[in-house]
């Protein structure tokens, strides 16, 4: 009865909360002044995704019971009323920020029918750091659906805690999308964190005449393992979880009380940088000069390769699509750039373009490297022009190096890639604005783009391949400060 309680006045923050959140911008979910920073990772040179990297923000901390676990203070980061599915190393746990924005309330499980499964708050709000699910289209149903699963199964023992978390959020109407398997049926972290950034989650209401919802969340990131590393660290704690087991019966109370002194010192130093960032959120934002309020959003969806191009990007780095969707500004991008540009079209070519044309960047070839660099374009969540801009490197980079991006545009999307990524030669190849483009046969521009200190958008007009004129550059320019009259842009240089 006491649990239900609980239960009940955290689902009317819920709520409430939700409400606030659906109506406004997503990162919302994050308390104010929390920095974070939006980069582009891939797991196993295969599937990328977007990351909300907020781990520069607070210190891990020891798990006073477990020598082997790192914890943050997951209410120094997210709002009251916050729901979350959390990847630790290796646990999972599905939580709430309880409404005195402190404490948090989580589905606890065990691995190997080792316990059984607990509704726990933790007043600290401490939980296991890495990974962190965080919806960002539900209805406020589930938080209630959810609490009602998670009580009925209080006390069951499970294989792994994934598969009792995951048990409880089927029952709640959580599934993969119409190709996948069931939830329950997943065991092993490292495996669901893959379905996890495929984006293939989807909520079914309770009226069952309402429609199945493609849900949307950030991947947020509080540990400074970058999505491989973390994905590496899962798969090997649950290969030694016999030896993790054994590490925490033989732990002496002499450990956890230094361990405890640690909490502690982390504890006050994290208190300190909590109100330096207060301050900081008072006095700007980094990108000043781009407006935030009341832009439109995007459709953004980022490449992901086939088992071949993973096995390729492993020998000469993730080079990664960025595809921003334009199809409703189709005419008015025609209306700028009304030219359909062709690949090689000078009237007489080198000979090394010649080669290039007939050879090395063939159509054949082209399009074989962009069926498996490619494969598959995955959509993530919306993003203001601001948030965009925030995602891109700054060029040159703090060791000098190449920070630029090619780009290419159609009259219904513009594909980035970064120029630099490892080797020299694939870089070359793979981030030609052919590979780019795929040889399509509706290319209106194609360029560099690169963001300096300032958070100013520079832009060029230099394609070997493509060759667009000077007037087009200009017209480049023109239409991105119609598409996007937020942003700060410039020509850098003006080729012919």
């Amino acid at each position: 009865m006491k649990i239900y309680k609980i239960f009940l006045g955290l689902g009317l923050v819920f709520l409430f909360y939700k409400s606030q959140l659906l109506a406004n911008d997503s990162l919302l979910y994050l308390r104010e002044g929390i920095q974070f920073r939006k980069v582009t990772e891939t797991l196993n040179h295969r599937y990328s995704t977007q990351i909300i990297d907020i781990s520069g923000n607070f210190s891990e901390a020891p798990a006073v019971g477990r020598p082997d676990l790192r914890t943050i203070k997951i209410s120094d980061y997210l709002q009251a009323g916050q729901f979350f599915l959390g990847f630790g190393i290796p646990n999972v746990f599905t939580g709430i920020v309880n409404e005195n924005g402190t404490s948090v309330t989580q589905i606890a499980a065990k691995s190997l029918w080792r316990e059984s499964m607990k509704i726990i708050t933790d007043q600290r709000g401490r939980v296991q750091s890495g990974f962190f699910v965080v919806p960002t289209n539900l209805p406020a149903e589930v938080f209630e659906r959810v609490k009602k699963r998670a009580i009925e199964h209080e006390g069951d023992k499970d294989s792994t805690c994934l598969k009792q978390n995951l048990l409880i959020l089927e029952e709640a109407g959580f599934s993969l999308d119409e190709t996948g398997p069931r939830l329950s049926s997943y065991m092993m972290p490292h495996n669901f964190l893959e379905e996890v950034i495929k984006r293939r989650l989807v909520y079914h209401p309770a009226d069952h005449d309402a429609k199945p919802i493609r849900i949307e969340f950030d991947l947020v990131r509080t540990t400074p393992q970058s999505i491989d590393q973390f994905y590496n660290s899962i798969w090997w704690a649950q290969i030694i979880t016999p030896i993790r087991q054994s590490r925490n019966y033989l732990d002496s109370s002499e450990n956890k009380q230094k361990r405890l002194d640690e909490v502690k010192k982390i504890e006050l130093e994290n208190l300190n940088k909590s109100v330096e960032l207060q301050k900081l959120y008072k006095i700007s934002q980094k990108d000043v000069k781009h407006k935030s309020d009341d832009q439109k959003k995007f459709p953004i969806s980022i490449a992901s390769s086939s088992y071949l191009g993973s096995w390729l990007r492993s020998i000469w780095g993730d080079h990664i699509l960025f595809r921003i969707e334009l199809e409703d500004k189709s005419e008015t991008i025609k209306e700028y750039l009304p030219a359909v540009l062709k690949a090689f079209d000078q009237k007489k070519l080198s000979w090394a373009s010649f080669i290039k044309k007939n050879l090395i960047f063939s159509p054949v070839p082209v399009r074989f490297i962009h069926r498996h660099m490619a494969a598959k374009f995955t959509k993530i969540p919306d993003q203001k022009p601001t948030h965009v801009i925030k995602a891109l490197r700054v060029h040159p980079l703090n060791d000098g190096g190449n920070g630029k991006y090619n780009f290419v545009l159609t009259s219904k999307t513009l594909t980035i890639s970064r120029l630099k990524v490892r080797n020299k030669l694939a870089d070359w190849v793979l981030a030609k604005h052919l590979a780019i483009s795929n040889y399509s046969d509706d290319v209106r521009f194609a360029g560099e783009l690169w963001k300096d200190v300032d958070g100013v958008i520079h832009i060029n007009n230099d394609s070997g391949s493509y060759r667009p004129k000077a007037e087009d550059l200009v017209q480049m320019r023109a239409l991105m400060k119609k598409i996007f009259p937020t942003v700060l842009i410039e020509v850098e240089k003006n080729e012919g």
